[in-house]
């Protein structure tokens, strides 16, 4: 602790003219406020009795304690003065020089540590630094000149009692010295905490659509989704709790789906019996993405990961480590959509439902709708999705647009 303390302390050897503007001037303002007592005494023994008050002395008196209250409100004016100046220079230089030492770090260490906690390191802990620097130099100095002024003054008064506030003031320093020591383990978790809030802010919460998108919220669907875990590749069933409703969506000719097991089962739950002549075609490049390394892995086993923060930080669209692409995996979800329009229109179906998943519906829909959105304003609920339409002359001449969208709830 003390070795940290000097560290912060050699940062103020550049402003010596505050730090010793503050010394000085809480030197004289706190001798000053410690006068104003006595000169109170000696007004008070100005008044003998009743009508037997000296009143030219008791005049005096009140013009010296005017003189001296005003003097060492200006002293303590300027010692706030020289005291902010040093905190806020010291301040300045200890976040350069961070700053300076991130430009040099390793790579890895800034993808391995959650993004708010190196911002709770440059803006949080500095200003507790901060506050700290204005309440050691503002109470702690003008303490010790506050108990050294006192101690003078009261042996002119009574040395018995000086004595006594002698013997009684290091019991309190060191009551005071082990309540620290007591408080720094809670100071640190405290610390500790103000990272873990920080990183949940910038990265979870910050990011909440991205996370939304690829299945970490809990929705029971899957095994895989009532563990929270990253469900691409692997090919789960649905969970036995999963219930849509029917009425939600209309009986289709052809139904179009993910090759999944997951997918087949949903169009099965929604339509059940209903499905009696209507064919599955299942669409290989429709499947869900590959999420690599992610695959089947909850946020608290990758929170402290460094790819995975580091894909966080790209917004999402960054390649999967180990897994696919999302460029090549939204082309590859758009071409299916086409390949499959195309089959319906050649064969005039009026209705076709096609059951996929939630990350392909918005890799459709953000590139084939006609009103452009955000990637991830498409996001839909598990059994959830929208009915649009499209113009078979328009496909017919190459004009591949979605239309009138209409978001339907399957739960």
């Amino acid at each position: 602790m003390l070795t940290v303390i000097r560290r912060i302390l050699s940062y103020t050897k550049p402003c010596r003219k505050e730090l010793f503007g503050m010394l000085f001037f809480a030197l004289i303002g706190t001798g000053l406020s410690l006068f104003v007592p006595i000169l109170i005494g000696k007004a008070v023994d100005c008044v003998v009795a009743a009508h037997e008050v000296n009143f030219p002395q008791l005049w005096k008196i009140i013009l010296v304690l005017a003189l001296t209250i005003a003097v060492s409100a200006v002293f303590q004016w300027l010692m706030s003065l020289c005291t902010n100046r040093l905190a806020a220079h010291t301040i300045r230089d200890l976040r350069c020089d961070l700053f300076t030492h991130l430009q040099h770090v390793p790579l890895r260490y800034i993808d391995g540590q959650a993004r708010g906690d190196l911002i709770g390191r440059a803006v949080s802990d500095m200003e507790i630094i901060s506050d700290g620097f204005l309440q050691a130099f503002t109470q702690f100095v003008t303490g010790v000149f506050t108990i050294l002024g006192t101690l003078i003054f009261m042996l002119t008064i009574n040395v018995r009692i000086t004595i006594l506030v002698v013997i009684l003031t290091p019991i309190s320093l060191l009551v005071a010295a082990k309540i620290t020591q007591m408080s720094r383990s809670s100071y640190l978790k405290s610390s500790d905490a103000r990272g873990a809030l920080g990183g949940l802010v910038e990265e979870m919460i910050g990011s909440q659509k991205v996370v939304k998108a690829f299945t970490y919220e809990t929705r029971a669907d899957t095994p895989g989704n009532e563990k929270r875990q990253y469900i691409g590749s692997t090919d789960e069933v649905l969970s036995e709790k999963t219930a849509f409703l029917k009425r939600s969506y209309p009986i289709p000719e052809y139904i179009i789906a993910s090759p999944m097991k997951r997918c087949v089962q949903t169009a099965k739950r929604i339509w059940g019996t209903d499905l009696s002549g209507c064919p599955i075609v299942l669409e290989p490049l429709m499947r869900e993405c590959d999420f690599g390394q992610f695959e089947g892995k909850t946020y608290e086993q990758l929170k402290k990961n460094a790819a995975y923060i580091k894909w966080l930080k790209s917004g999402g669209i960054t390649a999967f480590p180990g897994g696919e692409d999302q460029e090549e995996f939204r082309k590859r979800c758009v071409e299916g959509m086409k390949k499959q329009v195309r089959f319906l229109i050649a064969r005039h179906v009026k209705y076709a439902a096609f059951v996929v998943h939630g990350g392909t519906i918005m890799a459709v829909m953000h590139a084939l709708y006609e009103e452009k959105k955000d990637f991830y304003n498409w996001q839909v609920e598990n059994g959830s999705g929208y009915l649009v339409s499209v113009s078979e002359k328009e496909w017919e001449n190459g004009i591949e647009l979605l239309k009138n969208a209409e978001k339907r709830s399957g739960r």
